[in-house]
């Protein structure tokens, strides 16, 4: 899966994104964590890929949530091919 992240900071930062089933608030497991491969600059976005193996027939019994760190805020989570915008309270 692809996570895209956007560093609203003043200074280019790697992104460090844990990706859980299930709200992590509530509980939810963690399945995953990415790391950007380069620093993310000031003010711009990047991807950063995460492995996770699922059945195709499965996918839609996870409720995929990223969290990164509060100044990368803006997360969008690609997964099959769908981006879905994720809401994070941080």
């Amino acid at each position: 899966m692809t996570v895209t992240v956007r560093n609203n900071g003043d200074f280019a930062e790697n992104a460090v994104v844990y990706l859980y089933d299930g709200d992590p608030e509530l509980g939810g497991i963690k399945i995953g964590e990415a790391v950007s491969s380069e620093p993310v600059p000031a003010r711009s976005s990047a991807q950063v890929e995460a492995e996770w193996f699922v059945d195709p027939a499965e996918r839609n019994k996870y409720d995929i949530y990223a969290v990164a760190d509060p100044t990368l805020i803006m997360v969008f989570l690609s997964l099959m091919k769908q981006t879905i915008p994720q809401v994070l309270r941080l």
